[in-house]
């Protein structure tokens, strides 16, 4: 399984691409202050609708076994999102964690967390074909 942070949400929900997440990786999941971050204090946003609809079918939202490992990532200077994604993908040997906070990033990368790169970075092309891109070019 894959665990995400926040921002891979964010982006694609904005993109009106939230279903490539689940065309990429199949299942995710989510530590609680992410959720936290998305649908409750981003209510406002297409994020929080798309997760909440994703709740329980493809998106979970695990809690920590054990959160001395995010408080030690907070400790370090990361949001409670990140060190939760981080944590948590400690926990379940996550097959990858996309994330773009260049700190949260490190610290993965020193973990030995395979980190995808993120979509972001790439062409609406690369990432939702044609008939998307040429949308995304049009607003």
């Amino acid at each position: 399984m894959v665990v995400s942070n926040s921002s891979p949400l964010v982006y694609l929900a904005a993109l009106d691409d939230f279903d490539l997440l689940r065309a990429l990786f199949g299942e995710l999941a989510i530590p609680p202050a992410v959720f936290q971050e998305v649908a409750v204090d981003g209510a406002q946003f297409p994020v929080a609708r798309e997760v909440i609809a994703a709740q329980g079918r493809w998106i979970h939202t695990p809690r920590l076994a054990d959160d001395s490992r995010a408080a030690e990532f907070r400790s370090a200077g990361l949001h409670s999102g990140e060190s939760e994604a981080l944590a948590l993908a400690l926990e379940l040997h996550s097959e990858a964690l996309p994330m773009d906070d260049g700190d949260a990033v490190k610290i993965a990368r020193d973990l030995g967390i395979q980190r995808k790169p993120h979509y972001r970075r790439l062409s609406p092309c690369q990432t939702t074909g044609p008939d998307r891109a040429s949308r995304a070019k049009a607003r």
